[in-house]
């Protein structure tokens, strides 16, 4: 089977990608609504049979342990942005929670999941055959008004293009001038970029938004070459931008980044779909602070 190229993903993509299928199919059908209610904290882990469901709950789990030890350390108030968004919510619904976050920037290349996005802050997303906020936010976390906090905090929804060649990608991130105290981004840089080149280059430019003392929290997959973003078309293989942790974690480094954190979680391959969705051999979770440029003084 044969894999579409870059610029064909990237110019027909609302073709091959719907919002709430991609929920429906890797959330409600993978985690909290199929496995029934579990907590990021718990110290019992059940078996899950489903690999998807392993690796979402590593996502929630490792995600959320990362974004509250950085806010720990970080003085208020603090501004947060989102890469890639996606129509994913969850953990930065999570981090909307946090007192001192006082202002969150989600982001998409796609419009679709910008006004997925949108929907979820106006309350006119479909909960009936959607993916529902509230419930899946109790099972996931143990707590259902993240939803609320998200709908206040969250105030800009922008474009952005990781890919884009002409320097104007972050454009409507920049607008404000102002610098982030966290960047978190899901599964997206290794999606959303051309190649290792690019995927640096976005390193860099996470690097030149963050105040000195920021923090950059990346969770993505290792050593992926495709993944399906519709299930229902089985033969719209799309590319991914395949990276090794050490490549990651060398690649933070060179960019102005100490490694606060790596976390690890190894697929098994026995529990893969037939044919297989994705052919990730695991996921990577990365947080780095930023060690050069302008200090924020907390007043």
């Amino acid at each position: 089977m044969s894999t579409l190229s870059f610029y064909e993903k990237r110019n027909n993509y609302s073709s091959y990608f719907d919002p709430e299928r991609y929920l429906n199919f890797y959330y409600c059908q993978s985690t909290a609504e199929k496995e029934g209610p579990f907590c990021p904290w718990s110290n019992g882990d059940r078996e899950l049979n489903d690999e998807c469901a392993r690796v979402i709950r590593f996502k929630i789990r490792g995600m959320s342990f990362c974004i509250q030890n950085a806010l720990i350390g970080m003085p208020s108030p603090v501004r947060v942005l989102d890469l890639s968004t996606g129509p994913f919510c969850g953990n930065v619904m999570y981090t909307s929670e946090f007192n001192k976050v006082s202002e969150i920037v989600c982001s998409d290349f796609l419009e679709a999941n910008r006004n997925y996005i949108k929907r979820i802050i106006s309350g006119t997303h479909n909960k009936t055959t959607g993916l529902n906020w509230e419930r899946f936010t109790e099972q996931a976390y143990g707590k259902s008004n993240f939803v609320q906090s998200f709908r206040t905090k969250c105030q800009q929804v922008a474009f952005v293009d990781m890919s884009d060649e002409s320097g104007k990608g972050f454009a409507e991130i920049e607008e404000s001038g102002q610098k982030f105290d966290l960047i978190t981004s899901e599964f997206a840089f290794c999606e959303g970029t051309r190649d290792l080149t690019n995927y640096e280059d976005v390193i860099a430019k996470c690097n030149s938004l963050l105040r000195k003392g920021g923090s950059l929290i990346l969770l993505d997959l290792l050593e992926q070459t495709f993944w399906i973003p519709d299930v229902t078309k089985p033969d719209a293989r799309v590319p991914v931008v395949s990276v090794s942790q050490e490549w990651l974690v060398d690649s933070l480094k060179r960019n102005g980044f100490a490694i606060d954190m790596v976390l690890l979680h190894l697929n098994d391959s026995i529990n893969h779909h037939s044919p297989p969705y994705y052919d990730a051999k695991g996921s990577i979770l990365v947080w780095g602070t930023k060690t050069d440029g302008e200090m924020k003084v907390n007043k």
